[in-house]
């Protein structure tokens, strides 16, 4: 219930999260009071994840060089899956298969790098060097598709994103927060 999106191209990159809360038996979504992106040593972090996530990490992200290399980012892997197993934490479904909403994560490095994290600590990195995860995704993605199309920043892009979300998702609600690296 949510939108987290994030570019980066031509020497910059920006993040863009927005304040949507749900209540998990009635789903009304009103609007959280603390963003869904923060900035840590190596790059910013969006969540899509329930508050107690975050919590868990703040260490881990905090205490964190680079993830601009495969052995930084497989480390940084490592130790957030350590963290959560240790807090007790596991995503949870119904169906049987991972729940890949329990945990979701996007990561822009302080160099540019994208990265999406999923409940079960895959990783992908997207040639586009952008991304969005959250129910408003999609029109996330359509709409800095356009923006880097149209030779926008990558700021631009990331806010165009977020907009088209909470425009268009009924489970995104702004005010939309903007990070920059």
């Amino acid at each position: 219930m949510t939108i987290i999106a994030a570019a980066a191209w031509g020497g910059g990159g920006a993040m863009v999260g927005d304040r949507a809360a749900a209540d998990a038996s009635t789903y009304e979504v009103m609007t959280a009071a603390e963003p869904k992106i923060a900035r840590y040593p190596f790059g910013l972090v969006g969540y899509t994840a329930s508050f107690e996530v975050p919590q868990i990490l703040v260490p881990v992200f905090t205490d964190h060089g680079t993830v601009d290399s495969g052995k930084g980012l497989r480390d940084l892997i490592g130790k957030m899956r350590e963290a959560l197993t240790g807090a007790g934490w596991r995503a949870e479904s119904t169906t049987g298969s991972p729940a890949h909403d329990g945990l979701g994560l996007l990561i822009l490095s302080n160099r540019g790098r994208v990265v999406q994290v999923s409940s079960t600590f895959q990783t992908n990195m997207y040639r586009e060097r952008y991304a969005a995860i959250g129910c408003g995704g999609s029109y996330a993605l359509g709409a800095m598709h356009a923006a880097k199309a149209s030779r926008g920043t990558a700021a631009a892009a990331a806010l165009a994103g977020g907009r088209a979300a909470v425009a268009h998702s009924g489970f995104c609600v702004g005010p939309l927060d903007i990070l920059t690296v």
